[in-house]
């Protein structure tokens, strides 16, 4: 694949069942669609959240999202990555990091105190990424069911 035919930009709301296909393949699970339609409205419609889409030839093959908050430990805007796919028969192309400088350029003026990803423990593939682009593994993340 040509790196020209690609094209990394902001999701759009038309977009949603593309991401609702690639969300139900990263998690190996069907979701509600009109649960998923009603969190994806909300989630691409903020300042604080930037969602990306990766496009070769009107075909999408991956996406990142990627959260912001003002944290106090932090002082600041934190921004966490909370999903990123790319479509297993593009993987090991550098879509991912095509993806990752993207989210980069987008974040580059919002004044971000810093950006971290949690990922699976099962994932060791996509760990491996992470330390490639230069995340440190810094924390444990817990997690529990709702009560």
């Amino acid at each position: 694949m040509a790196v020209e035919q690609l094209t990394i930009r902001l999701v759009r709301s038309e977009d949603i069942l593309d991401i609702y296909s690639m969300v139900c393949d990263l998690e190996n699970c069907k979701f509600d669609r009109a649960v998923f339609k009603s969190i994806y409205q909300k989630n691409i419609a903020s300042d604080n959240n930037v969602y990306l889409i990766a496009i070769v030839d009107s075909i999408a093959i991956g996406f990142l999202s990627c959260h912001g908050q003002h944290l106090l430990h932090h002082e600041g805007m934190v921004y966490e990555i909370h999903e990123m796919y790319v479509d297993p028969s593009y993987r090991n192309n550098g879509i991912g990091e095509l993806l990752m400088n993207g989210l980069k350029q987008q974040l580059k003026n919002k004044n971000i105190k810093s950006l971290e990803v949690t990922s699976n423990v099962n994932r060791e593939l996509a760990h491996r990424f992470y330390l490639k682009q230069g995340f440190k593994q810094s924390h444990y993340k817990f997690t529990q069911s709702a009560p």
